[in-house]
């Protein structure tokens, strides 16, 4: 599998990683995760390096919201993020994710990312973001402890 439409597992919420093959998976339309692995019980890790591409109207809103044991997340090839509201809630509660971090980004045309995503990450200690990065929405890291996050001096953003 290397692409997900637009809603294609949206609610479902019996899908799990051990059941299907992301390792090819290269690009996420609308709503494709929404809700899919929210209040997972025994989600520890979750592995999309091979993820380049997220596009369309809310293509992670609440993928992994809940996920309490949830601590790391890989999306290192992420080079495109287009849409709205890409992420919103999508780590919100996962108190066990530490880091996170978008080292390949360079496409970012989004409007209203990351609206609520880390909610709630009470461990949550870093973020890194890179150039491409222009706005963070409101409220992305309400309730967090203590967030580092590291914006590069490259970006004229900030």
């Amino acid at each position: 599998m290397t692409k997900i439409y637009p809603a294609e597992f949206s609610g479902c919420k019996s899908l799990g990683f051990g059941n299907v093959d992301f390792n090819n998976l290269k690009s996420v339309g609308a709503y494709a995760f929404q809700g899919c692995f929210s209040d997972c019980d025994n989600l520890e890790s979750v592995d999309l390096s091979g993820l380049t591409t997220i596009s369309g109207y809310g293509a992670l809103n609440s993928a992994f919201q809940g996920d309490d044991r949830l601590t790391s997340f890989d999306i290192s090839n992420l080079t495109t993020l287009s849409g709205t509201q890409a992420f919103t809630y999508a780590f919100s509660g996962c108190y066990s994710l530490q880091s996170i971090e978008f080292p390949k980004l360079s496409s970012f045309t989004g409007t209203n990312c990351f609206m609520y995503a880390f909610r709630e990450c009470s461990n949550l200690k870093a973020v890194k973001f890179p150039d491409s990065i222009k706005e963070i929405s409101d409220d992305a890291f309400c309730y967090c402890n203590a967030v580092n996050f590291r914006v590069s001096s490259n970006n004229p953003a900030y």
